[in-house]
Order: structure tokens, then sequence, then C-alpha cells
């Protein structure tokens, strides 16, 4: 299996919405702080630390536009702070993301890849992609079906990492939300 990586989150995209050009400094100082800590545990540089709250704290203000960018990068791991600080679930999975295996394919891919207005990285390439509520019990059954060709399946996923997918979608769909997806590399 190959080493991509994906995070699976069910948070509350509203208060997302919310969040983004509300100048909300409570908000903001909380998300800081969020970026700060992922940055020190995944021992990113205090350059790639600073550029991600660079882009929370233009987010905060609403003054960036979705579109491509050469630094568009930045934006998606600063949502990904804030994601993983109001997720109530949330997982991170290694996968193989592959037209044989379209349950994968189909959440890495998601129903939108700009669904809050990130500006994506260079070429277009998304980072973070989103699920509306109406889609995640269409993801529950097509994990479903996939686990019954467990053969098929584990040479993209590992058993452990399709229950954690479907605990994530189960409780998305249980508390009416979608699900955001970062594809980590």
């Amino acid at each position: 299996m190959g080493s991509k990586y994906i995070r699976i989150c069910s948070v509350d995209e509203e208060r997302i919405r919310q969040a983004f050009g509300s100048s909300d400094r409570k908000v903001l100082n909380a998300w800081l702080r969020a970026i700060r800590k992922r940055g020190k545990a995944t021992q990113n540089s205090e350059e790639a630390i600073e550029a991600e709250e660079e882009a929370a704290e233009e987010l905060i203000a609403g003054s960036v536009s979705a579109g491509e960018r050469e630094d568009g990068d930045r934006y998606g791991a600063a949502l990904l702070a804030l994601c993983e600080v109001w997720a109530d679930d949330s997982e991170v999975v290694e996968c193989a993301i592959a037209p044989e295996c379209p349950p994968l394919e189909r959440l890495a891919g998601g129903e939108s890849s700009n669904p809050f207005g990130v500006p994506s990285g260079p070429y277009g390439i998304p980072t973070v992609y989103y699920h509306e509520p109406s889609a995640v019990a269409e993801l529950r059954r097509a994990f479903a079906g996939a686990r019954s060709s467990p053969t098929e399946v584990e040479r993209y996923i590992a058993p452990d990492s399709i229950a954690a997918i479907e605990r994530v979608l189960g409780h998305a769909q249980q508390a009416g939300r979608g699900v955001i997806v970062f594809y980590l590399g």
C-alpha cells in the first residue's frame, strides 16, 4: 500500500463558515494556538507555522478569495488545524487512492473541492474536500460494500482504517453533518 494519508472530520461546517470573515478575536486566538500546537507536534518550521497563522488571520478577516495560489496550501493547513480543534470526531488513515477502490476515491475527491472559499495550491490542486450531509449515508453504504470484498479493498486500505472511516461517517450522519476530508499526501 502507498503512503498517502487523509484526515476525515465530523465538524459543524456552519460554524466554520461563520468564523470566516467574522473578525472574531476569540476564535482567531484559539485557532492560532491550534496552528502552533499542530506545527510543533508535526515539527513544522517556524516559517511554515507563521505562514499558516497568517492564513488563519486572513480567513477570519475575510480578506482572501478562493482560487489557485502559489501559497494556497497554507490555507488548507490552517483550516485543518481549526477542524482538528472543532471536530467532534476525526481520524487519520493511510490508504492508496485509486479508481480501483471507488469509495476511497470518492471520499478523497469530495463533493466540493473548495467548500469554504479556501484557496487551492499551485495547479489548482485542492487539499480540502467536503461531503454534504446527504452524501454521508451513501459513503457509508459504499464502505460497507467495500468490506464485503476484503481481499480487493485491502490492497488500498487496512480493515481498521475502513472501520475508523465508517465510525466518523456514522457520527456525522447521526449529527446531521457533512464531513471534511483533508488530503495530507
